[in-house]
C-alpha cells in the first residue's frame, strides 16, 4: 500500500517496481484484511453485510 517508503531493497509487482506505480492505482488494486475482530451494534447479519446493503 506504500504507506512508507522503503529504505533498501525493492518490492515487486509482475517484476515492476512498487515505485513505478501511482499512489492511487497501485491501492485500488490491493485489499487488506485486518486481524483484528470488530463487531458493530447490531445483528450479525448486519456486520456480515457491512458496506453491502443490496443483496445481489
Amino acid at each position: 500500500m506504500r504507506f512508507y517508503e522503503i529504505d533498501r531493497g525493492e518490492i515487486n509487482i509482475d517484476g515492476h517496481s512498487i515505485k513505478h506505480y501511482q499512489l492511487n492505482q497501485l491501492r485500488e488494486k490491493i485489499g487488506i484484511m485486518p486481524q483484528d475482530t470488530f463487531l458493530f451494534s447490531g445483528t450479525i447479519m448486519e456486520n456480515i453485510r457491512y458496506g453491502r446493503l443490496v443483496y445481489d
